[in-house]
């Protein structure tokens, strides 16, 4: 996730109140809020280049859902926790589209929703726009459904071989 995440409170994040004690460069010292998604891109930069210093001859991939200005730099974006319903396919073009537009090229969804369970036509309908965004992510919390567009059966088999 590369982000200061705390599960056992309302706003899953650090409280406000934390305080961090930034370079100058970044801000200087700040609360939480100022930090958390700065936070999430210095985290991706030095996965990046922990992972460029273990191989020199891979070029390192990661993935963030957490990120700042110049994050893209260092990873991917996933847009994060998203619903098995069809709002969250809607909202997942416009995420899409606003990443791209704001410097973050290489983004995409959980494809099918991460929590919930897709029905075989939204999912099926979430595969075709899937495969259109820049990056294509299939993952789900457990306790789910399989996302695999085969185990959805030969409704979306047949609606995948038409598109």
């Amino acid at each position: 996730m590369n982000e200061p995440a705390v599960f056992k409170v309302v706003t899953k994040t650090m409280p406000e109140n934390n305080i961090h004690r930034g370079d100058d460069d970044l801000g200087g010292v700040q609360n939480h809020s100022y930090y958390h998604n700065v936070y999430g891109m210095l985290m991706a930069r030095s996965t990046y280049e922990g992972m460029e210093l273990a191989d020199k001859n891979k070029r390192p991939f990661v993935l963030t859902r957490a990120g700042f200005i110049g994050s893209q730099r260092y990873a991917a974006t996933w847009t994060g926790d998203n619903l098995s319903n069809w709002e969250h396919l809607h909202m997942s073009i416009s995420m899409v589209l606003q990443l791209g537009l704001s410097g973050q090229p290489l983004s995409g969804p959980d494809i099918g929703g991460f929590a919930g369970n897709a029905t075989p036509r939204l999912f099926g309908h979430w595969m075709g726009v899937g495969a259109m965004f820049p990056f294509c992510h299939g993952h789900s919390e457990a306790g789910t459904d399989d996302h695999e567009p085969w185990s959805f059966g030969e409704e979306v088999i047949f609606f995948l071989k038409i598109l």
